[in-house]
């Protein structure tokens, strides 16, 4: 790819990284005389349609803003079958390296990131356009003292049925909004809960939730409310905790514009000194902690246009009297929800007025929850909220059941997704050795089918590979050779033909195996297996030998049963009749040499071994 030139006008020259869709290259614009960034489609994409749609509608979304705080796209194309972007190349460093460069930000530093992050959304939600990917990696702190928000890789037009799908989550677990999540319907609110997610790390140093596992953090986003911030952070004005615990609402509905977001910001910047700037770093230094400087100003004479001063004046008192309200609201009492989550309606209405809220009746649907009781209710419960906040209840109207999902050999995330989808939640987890692929479902509790109150929990059992797998020896005989080994190869065994015997069976039927059925075996362990080399040539001699046997039937119904004697004159039937359940007779077996005898139910080998017998009571059983 290096050196390549793309339509005739992109000279690639060097490799800057790689993302989920693409690799993203450092090339000279030929026409222009300017360095470029080019995106090229992964290759093993190029076949799929639905990648390229996506491709090019990153571009034409992309193309569509104009703000100093994105990331500009100056093309798109297709060079031999290969489909390209053309961008804005930003030399610099990300707001994750200055995170873990600094740990927790400067309060001036971290709103004045904050506001043009803020002022980048409001360009884009303008436009339709939801990011569904923020985070400080597609935060740029560039060469040039600017801040630039990257790679709207995954963004789409939200007027185009902007939903996750079962099977996939799009974005980073750690800055993932609640709905996301849930696998539900993402519009610009969702990039309102990032920044809060952003803002809360630059100001404390980390996130507001971690967790062992992309899906163990998802399930946080969903279920637990963050530690208030000021907690971690006692310095913080109030206004600023406000701001991002709004943000970060588990509700969409709960969370301001990205326009109410950039005023507030803006209001609360100017409140902390004003905004700052990060001083040019040379992109060999990028790894360097910025310097910072205050904004100063620049005053000029300029004449006004007189024609534009009412309507202005309009716009600045709407802007003012919007702060207004906003400021009123950030300094109004603030009190925390309780929950009121299974109690009847005139309880919570009762416990929500000690508070100083008011409950209201949003809807009524089925669930886990008695007729009359509170299902649901937003804010959630530990919210902190204005006092005289009304307070949307669900009520229940009686319980409702789904169905379990089959879960069972889907990849976890999968299996995760598919339960929250039926309207379930991811219950106790372990971990077994399995000769599943490690990360695999392989229980499942209750079973597929069950009936079961929405949200209740269902136990998985998951493969974690098989290192250390205990087994249980299946019996494998009167299989032909190749069935056995396919099936104990399938369990992580090795198998070995270790010997050959005459037998009245066909060529390469297993005769016997050297761990009996039902044995605890580890995965890896070694099986001998004796097969029929086919039936003894006649005319053999060696000493004669007898015994007497009682045999008895095993099986549930009536079948034909055969005991055959093999030995070096050949094959002897010294049974064959139809046999009733539970039938017992004896038979005196005369044989030459090295006898053997077989059982056979119908024309199923059942038992195979050598005379004479261990005992004088032997068993048949039935045919598997």
């Amino acid at each position: 790819m290096i050196g390549r030139v793309l339509a005739g006008r992109y000279r690639i020259e060097s490799l800057i990284g790689t993302g989920g869709m693409g690799e993203v290259y450092r090339a000279q614009d030929l026409t222009l005389e300017r360095p470029v960034a080019v995106k090229m489609l992964r290759a093993e994409f190029a076949s799929d349609q639905e990648f390229i749609r996506r491709f090019r509608q990153e571009a034409t979304a992309a193309a569509s803003l104009s703000n100093p705080h994105i990331v500009g796209v100056f093309d798109v194309g297709e060079d031999e079958g290969e489909h390209y972007i053309v961008m804005e190349l930003v030399e610099g460093r990300t707001l994750k390296d200055e995170i873990q460069s600094q740990g927790r930000l400067p309060l001036a530093l971290a709103l004045t990131i904050s506001q043009a992050v803020a002022s980048a959304l409001v360009a884009a939600h303008a436009k339709r356009v939801v990011h569904r990917d923020i985070k400080p990696e597609n935060i740029l702190l560039t060469s040039r003292g600017e801040i630039k928000v990257a790679d709207f890789g995954i963004a789409r037009a939200s007027t185009n049925q902007t939903l996750i799908h079962t099977k996939s989550i799009v974005g980073s677990a750690q800055y993932i909004s609640p709905e996301q999540a849930r696998g539900g319907f993402v519009d610009e609110k969702s990039d309102l809960y990032a920044l809060g997610v952003i803002m809360y790390e630059m100001l404390t140093g980390k996130p507001p939730f971690d967790g062992p596992s992309p899906i163990a953090v998802a399930l946080r986003h969903i279920h637990d409310e963050p530690q208030p911030i000021r907690r971690l952070r006692p310095d913080l004005p109030k206004p600023v905790e406000a701001i991002v615990m709004r943000l970060l609402a588990k509700s969409p509905e709960e969370r301001p514009s990205s326009a109410q977001t950039l005023a507030a910001l803006s209001q609360t910047l100017q409140a902390a000194g004003g905004a700052v700037r990060l001083a040019a770093v040379a992109p060999e230094a990028e790894q360097l902690a910025p310097t910072i400087t205050p904004v100063k100003a620049k005053r000029r004479r300029r004449r006004i246009p007189w024609g534009w001063l009412i309507p202005a004046l309009v716009v600045v008192a709407l802007v003012v009297g919007g702060l207004a309200a906003l400021a009123a609201w950030v300094n109004a009492p603030v009190v925390r929800v309780p929950n009121v989550v299974s109690e009847s309606l005139a309880t919570a209405t009762a416990n929500l007025q000690k508070s100083h809220l008011s409950g209201q009746i949003a809807g009524r649907e089925l669930s886990q929850y008695k007729a009359g009781d509170v299902v649901s209710m937003q804010p959630t419960a530990g919210s902190q909220v204005k006092e005289g906040r009304v307070i949307q209840l669900v009520v229940s109207s009686g319980l409702k059941q789904v169905a379990v999902p089959n879960l069972v050999q889907e990849p976890l995330h999968t299996a995760y997704l598919d339960l929250v989808a039926a309207g379930l939640k991811l219950g106790h987890l372990t971990y077994t050795p399995s000769i599943d692929p490690a990360g695999t479902v392989v229980t499942q509790t209750p079973r597929a089918g069950t009936r079961l109150a929405l949200g209740a929990p269902v136990a998985l059992q998951v493969s974690s590979g098989q290192a250390n797998l205990v087994l249980s020896m299946p019996n494998v005989v009167g299989e032909p050779v190749q069935t056995a080994a396919n099936q104990l190869g399938a369990m992580g065994l090795l198998i070995q033909v270790n010997s050959f015997a005459p037998s009245a069976s066909p060529v390469g039927t297993v005769l016997d195996q050297s761990v009996p059925p039902g044995t605890k075996v580890k995965s890896g362990a070694t099986v001998d297996l004796t097969t029929s080399n086919g039936p003894p040539p006649s005319g053999g001699s060696g000493p004669p030998s007898s015994q007497t046997v009682t045999f008895t039937y095993q099986g549930s119904q009536a079948a034909e049963v055969k005991v055959l004697i093999v030995d070096a004159q050949g094959v002897e039937t010294a049974y064959d009749q139809i046999t009733s359940p539970g039938a017992s007779f004896p038979l005196t077996l005369n044989w030459q040499g090295n006898g053997r005898l077989e059982d056979y139910v119908g024309s199923t080998l059942v038992f195979s071994g050598p005379l004479p017998l261990s005992s004088s009571q032997e068993t048949i059983p039935p045919s598997p």
